[in-house]
């Protein structure tokens, strides 16, 4: 029997919360944490961390298609849902980071940004993404939320093609896909890999274009799941062999830009066949929830945290990562109550006309 996703109010699958947690943890000890045991021990395996990111865009064309395939979709409403929950966060973000500019600024350390204002505009329009050599200015992770903001744009015309030509979508996702790794692969083995960090690195990097085709393959993903219950689907631990198997062995250059995507595609239908949480897991779940947060402040906190610590504490290693560990998961939960948990009553109350 088909899933049931398209006429009725989508679910809440926990096991893809999880997920998103977990994603937003890896991506984190990427970036702070490879030295640090146990990961150090692991290190081939977290040092892999960062393409947890493709997962996200994967996993958010998925959800989106899970909770607009089945209804009209108003693009106002769509945007200004979206812009809600991403925007606060974000901006909130963006603030944080000017936060040791501002500081070295009064204490005349360092040399003058010429182009902070510019980069300011950029990262707050979500368009640094757009213009090679901006793609990882003042909060390098929000790099993905422009190319995320691209992609919501793009969502209401897709998910209407999915709509009315569902196997014609298929095959264009196929051919973005199968285009984008060619493209990627003949530059690669003729060796004219761009260096770090460069304009040319950044277009072929951190560009909305060059990642569609992960956005695509989630909305793919969900189509082959409503059409036919993900019938022959591999169990999840073979799933996991073949993507470990493909991270152990296929240098990650050519893993960075959606190569990963069909793999990630089916896991996440496999994962949204499992309804049901496992016991004890609400740890999870709000660890899911406030992921978003985890990952957009990651940089920002940790810039400070560093400061802070070398004022105060001096800690280095494992002491140093831990501490700013716990601060950021403190500063996600802080965040995600205020912005998101506040503005979700507000929301409630308004619609209840309370």
């Amino acid at each position: 029997m088909k899933p049931d996703f398209g006429r009725a109010p989508a679910p809440k699958i926990d096991s893809l919360t999880y997920t998103r947690g977990l994603a937003a943890i890896l991506v984190v000890i990427f970036h702070y944490g490879l030295s640090v045991p146990p990961f150090s021990w692991a290190r081939p395996v977290f040092a892999s961390g960062n393409l947890a990111v493709s997962y996200f865009f994967v996993l958010s064309g998925f959800v989106m298609a899970l909770n607009y395939a089945g209804k009209e979709l108003s693009f106002k409403s769509f945007i200004s849902k979206r812009f809600r929950r991403v925007v606060p966060a974000y901006w909130f973000a963006l603030i944080i980071s000017l936060l040791p500019l501002i500081r070295q600024a009064l204490h005349g350390e360092g040399a003058a940004d010429g182009l902070l204002g510019w980069k300011i505009l950029l990262v707050s329009t979500f368009t640094q993404s757009l213009i090679p050599g901006f793609a990882l200015a003042l909060n390098p992770p929000a790099w993905s939320l422009s190319v995320e903001m691209a992609f919501y744009l793009s969502f209401p015309l897709l998910i209407h093609f999915y709509k009315k030509k569902p196997w014609l979508f298929f095959l264009f996702t196929g051919v973005t896909f199968f285009s984008t790794q060619a493209m990627l692969l003949v530059v690669r083995l003729n060796g004219v890999e761009p260096a770090f960090p460069s304009a040319a690195h950044d277009l072929l990097n951190y560009s909305p274009f060059i990642h569609m085709s992960e956005f695509l393959m989630g909305i793919a993903a969900f189509g082959w799941l409503e059409k036919s219950a993900c019938k022959g689907l591999p169990s999840l631990p073979v799933l996991i062999m073949v993507l470990v198997g493909m991270v152990c062995v296929i240098p990650q250059i050519h893993l960075h830009n959606g190569l990963l995507g069909p793999v990630y595609g089916l896991i996440i239908c496999r994962l949204s066949r499992t309804r049901g949480g496992a016991p004890g897991a609400q740890g999870l779940v709000f660890l899911g929830n406030i992921s978003y947060d985890i990952y957009i402040l990651q940089a920002p906190v940790y810039e400070n945290f560093q400061v802070i610590n070398s004022r105060l504490f001096g800690l280095t290693g494992v002491g140093c990562f831990y501490l700013y560990f716990a601060i950021l998961v403190t500063c996600s939960t802080l965040c995600y109550q205020v912005f998101d948990g506040r503005l979700l009553r507000k929301r409630q109350r308004l619609v209840h006309g309370k």
